[in-house]
């Protein structure tokens, strides 16, 4: 680490996203983005950025949402982040932000690469399946769009206990597109509850096992995404309980959650499945951590499922039944 003495080994993952933490950074792969850019070009995209919180929280919102979509194009993964900044503020509260949301839309704002950034499942007011709704009717829209729509809403209908039907899921191959693939696993596992529980288990563990084969070469991301999902339809079908996982994908599934990337809302369901063995010494630690904003109220209920605090699960279940 400080050069000195024989290099002979590489330093772990874990160690590396202790040290970036300690550097402010939220996990190394954060640290590796920001510092593959210059020292100008962070400092002038530090400038934007607080320029467009000051105006998104204190100050006009939409002057706020010209200077992220002015700052989407010009600092590309740079502005990822922000995202969650942003979907605080239009999902978060109990008034609908026409205004600002069919901004976003007539600025093209509509990728499902970007629109999964938000990550609002548990969508508390509804705005996130308004905003949906409205842009699919904006001009021409992709057809991964358009599959990222019927998703949403067919996961939506299963969690209400409406069956659908399973012949009219698209195909979606993971290189296509995670972010659907990872949506239509979650699907084909709630489907499955609705239309033929007994063989839920034994179809929830050949799909596991399928998943943790195309994962295992797969970038940090992908695998917190599409296992995070995949967790989190057992958590919703009620069969996280009995899910047997071998000790290789335990080993997988628990560096998964230590790899401190960002998308901790998709970390929690995972925990919640592991936290079933007593023999896994697990940590809360990942939750401690400023940006895990988006979908945190659903995290937050699976962790309490994780810790065995089964009245506070069950209420939650029940207020989703009822707001649905």
């Amino acid at each position: 680490m400080f050069s000195v003495g024989n290099k002979t080994t590489e330093p772990r993952l874990s160690t590396l996203n202790e040290l970036s933490i300690f550097l402010g950074y939220q996990s190394y792969e954060h640290f590796n983005q920001f510092n593959d850019n210059s020292a100008e070009e962070l400092e002038a995209y530090t400038r934007k950025a607080l320029e467009m919180k000051s105006e998104l929280f204190f100050g006009d919102r939409l002057k706020g949402l010209e200077l992220f979509i002015a700052i989407r194009k010009k600092f590309g993964n740079l502005s990822n982040l922000l995202s969650q900044e942003l979907a605080l503020q239009l999902f978060n509260t109990h008034d609908l932000p026409k205004n600002e949301l069919e901004h976003l839309v007539a600025n093209g704002i509509t990728e499902v690469n970007f629109m999964d950034f938000f990550v609002y499942e548990d969508d508390p007011f509804g705005h996130y399946e308004w905003f949906i709704q409205h842009a699919s009717g904006a001009q021409k829209q992709s057809q991964d769009f358009q599959y990222f729509k019927e998703l949403f809403s067919k996961r939506k209908e299963l969690l209400r206990g409406q069956a659908t039907d399973e012949k009219s899921l698209p195909i979606q191959n993971i290189n296509q597109s995670v972010h659907l693939y990872s949506r239509i696993l979650e699907i084909e596992v709630l489907q499955m509850a609705a239309t033929q529980p007994k063989n839920l288990l034994e179809f929830y563990q050949e799909r596991l096992d399928q998943t943790i084969g195309l994962l295992k070469n797969r970038h940090e991301y992908d695998k917190i995404i599409v296992l995070g999902r995949l967790f989190r339809a057992a958590c919703h079908t009620g069969i996280d309980k009995k899910i047997l996982l071998d000790s290789e994908t335990k080993q997988f599934c628990v560096e998964v959650i230590d790899s401190n990337a960002i998308e901790l809302e998709f970390q929690a369901p995972i925990y919640a499945v592991l936290k079933n063995d007593p023999k896994l010494k697990l940590s809360l630690a990942f939750l401690h951590n400023n940006y895990w904003k988006n979908a945190q109220f659903e995290s937050e209920m699976l962790i309490s499922k994780a810790l065995g605090l089964k009245k506070i699960y069950e209420t939650y279940q029940k207020g989703v039944l009822k707001k649905n």
